[in-house]
């Protein structure tokens, strides 16, 4: 590739990045399945085109009308167990389940708590923030992040603790799903080699131990390295400052399951925008706790056919 670059005249305009794509790790190892690197393409048959395997397998097919007889092949115990698989991802299974009755039960829990007075929704987003910080609410479920502004601004003394769990589930607490923003950089015809040495120049800063371990002590965020959070730990950072461990100790208090390692869903913003919307009109008393979620779960439905249709292989 670099060879290619130099012959064009691209290699000084070129930003290469080396890392790993294993977003989906950490992997269960107990479930572990090692599979040899032509067992996918030949297990799928004629309809394969191209695969990915390594802790997940993305098949690419010849043509996506294949695609209900090769998961019906997958499913095959014979196949499951030579390939490993625990779920495939294709057609209809590729669903919101955010309407099951455990999810009706914590919402309809939110709205009794509202009528009761217990409860206020402050709005989308960080939207809430300054009910608590000004101390009209006691409680609020928010960001780790929102430690910072509270020890600039709250006028009282307050404390952290994990996010309530229902007893009656099974395997219950589990850990907390991980969340954040990202840093994304992005090509224009305008930038020159020194924009995207200074880019390149900036993560290396920022991904320090020293100065993400500062970051996290300033904000409240997770540290992003264990590195960063040695440095904290050490330093008794967490001990002079009790409950500013609790979302690193929430994050890592059970097993990650699949559903707790982090989302993978096509237009989340849109489908996350669609649940606001459907759960604002239930705490205006438009609509119940179920209506709010199966509405929710049809409308984001249509958003994933939508995707994808447009990002079919």
């Amino acid at each position: 590739m670099v060879s290619e670059l130099r012959k064009n005249g691209l290699l000084d305009q070129t930003l290469i990045i080396v890392t790993a794509k294993h977003g989906q790790s950490p992997i269960d190892i107990q479930k572990r399945t090692a599979i040899n690197d032509g067992l996918p393409a030949s297990t799928v048959g004629s309809s394969y085109a191209f695969d990915i395997s390594d802790d997940a397998s993305l098949i690419w097919l010849k043509d996506p009308s294949f695609t209900a007889g090769v998961v019906a092949n997958l499913s095959t115990p014979a196949n499951q167990a030579a390939l490993g698989i625990q779920e495939i991802f294709a057609l209809q299974s590729m669903a919101n389940k955010f309407n099951s009755p455990l999810h009706v039960k914590h919402v309809q829990n939110l709205l009794d708590m509202q009528k009761a007075g217990l409860f206020k929704y402050g709005g989308r987003d960080s939207a809430g923030d300054a009910l608590f910080a000004s101390g009209e609410c006691a409680i609020i479920h928010d960001s780790s992040g929102l430690r910072g502004r509270l020890i600039k601004e709250a006028k009282f003394a307050w404390a952290a603790a994990p996010l309530p769990y229902w007893p009656d589930v099974k395997d219950a607490p589990k850990n907390s799903i991980l969340g954040g923003a990202s840093f994304w950089v992005l090509k224009s015809p305008s930038r020159k080699p020194d924009d995207y040495k200074g880019i390149a120049a900036f993560f290396n800063y920022i991904n320090k131990p020293e100065i993400a371990a500062k970051w996290s002590m300033d904000t409240g965020y997770v540290p992003v390295t264990m590195a960063a959070f040695e440095i904290i730990k050490k330093g008794g950072y967490y001990e002079k400052n009790p409950g500013a461990d609790v979302a690193y100790l929430q994050m890592t208090r059970t097993e990650p399951t699949d559903n707790s390692k982090g989302l993978r869903l096509g237009n989340m913003p849109e489908i996350r925008n669609i649940m606001q919307e459907e759960l604002e009109k239930a705490f205006q008393g438009q609509q119940d706790a179920k209506q709010a979620l199966d509405n929710a779960v049809t409308r984001g439905n249509v958003v994933l056919r939508n995707f994808e249709r447009t990002n079919k292989s």
